[in-house]
C-alpha cells in the first residue's frame, strides 16, 4: 500500500537508486542495503558494533538495547552480503567498534568512514548522502531512507510469502 512518505521503491527503481547510492558513497549503499535486507530501522543499524556481528552465519543480532520494540532480534544476511562483508572488516576490529564507524572527519562535512571503528557515524551522515541521491536522481516525492525497510517488507510479503505476523516477529 503506497503512502505519500516512505513509499516502497518499484524494482526498477530500487535497482537504480542502489546503483548511484554505489557510484556516490560504498557506505550509503551498505546502509541501504541493510535497511532492506535486515528490515531494520537507521538508528537500529546505526547502534550496531562488532560484538553484535557473526559473519560465518550471516547473522546480526540487535539486543534489546538496540530495538525501538525492546526486543533483542536477529536478522539473517543474504550469503553474498555477509561474505562481502568479510572482505571489509579490518583485522584489528574491537568488540565496541561500530558496525558503520568512523574515525573523525576527513573534511568539515565529510567523516572518514569504516566498518567497525570506534565513532559512530551520526545519521544526519547518511540524510545528507541520501538528499544528495535524491537529489541527483530527481527522486519522486514519498522515496526516503525508511523506504528501503517498506521495499524489504513488500518483498518478504510478496515473494517470500511471509505473514504480517511473520513480519511483526522479525522487525
Amino acid at each position: 500500500q503506497d503512502t505519500d512518505t516512505n513509499r516502497a521503491y518499484p524494482s526498477e527503481l530500487l535497482d537504480q537508486v542502489l546503483n548511484e547510492a554505489r557510484k556516490l558513497d560504498y557506505y550509503t549503499y551498505l546502509f541501504l542495503r541493510l535497511i532492506y535486507y535486515t528490515l531494520r530501522r537507521p538508528s537500529e543499524l546505526l547502534k550496531l558494533q562488532y560484538k553484535d556481528v557473526d559473519l560465518d552465519r550471516g547473522t546480526l543480532i540487535f539486543n534489546s538495547k538496540k530495538t525501538k520494540t525492546n526486543k533483542t532480534l536477529n536478522s539473517q544476511l543474504p550469503a553474498h552480503l555477509a561474505n562481502e562483508l568479510k572482505q571489509h572488516v579490518p583485522t584489528n576490529a574491537k568488540p565496541t567498534d561500530y558496525f558503520f564507524g568512523n574515525i573523525g572527519r576527513k573534511l568539515q562535512n565529510e567523516y572518514d568512514k569504516r566498518l567497525f571503528a570506534p565513532i559512530p557515524t551520526p545519521f544526519s551522515h547518511f540524510q545528507d548522502k541520501f538528499k544528495a541521491l535524491q537529489y541527483r536522481m530527481k527522486l519522486p516525492k514519498g522515496y526516503t531512507l525508511y523506504s528501503f525497510k517498506h521495499t524489504g517488507i513488500v518483498y518478504a510479503i510478496e515473494v517470500m510469502q511471509w505473514s504480517d505476523y511473520d513480519i511483526i516477529s522479525y522487525t
